[in-house]
């Protein structure tokens, strides 16, 4: 990811907005999407996915030059989708969501 940085971080963060719409859009019913349900004990996953990711997918500039990055990383039987957004030195998760190893996004 460093390839899309232009400098360091100083903050990384996620806000209470953040929290609420990742458990009211992927905490339950995911099975008709087919993914996995987010669970509480998820969220402990989320430094390991930004610091140990297996893809780093630049997928956005919005128009005040902020950068969003999709990172996965495939954890045993389940994969990890966060989507974070890169600001003037800071870095926020946007959402997250699981789905099964295999399957696609």
């Amino acid at each position: 990811m460093s390839e899309h940085l232009s400098s360091a971080l100083e903050n990384v963060f996620i806000t209470d907005s953040d929290i609420r719409h990742i458990k009211r859009k992927h905490g339950t019913n995911e099975e008709e999407r087919g993914q996995v349900a987010v669970k509480p004990s998820d969220f402990g996953r989320i430094p390991t996915v930004l610091n140990e990711f297996d893809t780093c997918e630049h997928t956005d500039t919005d128009k005040l030059g902020n950068k969003k990055f999709l990172l996965t990383k495939n954890m045993g039987h389940t994969v990890y989708l966060v989507t974070i957004q890169r600001g003037k030195r800071k870095l926020e998760i946007k959402t997250m969501w699981k789905r099964r190893s295999g399957a696609s996004c």
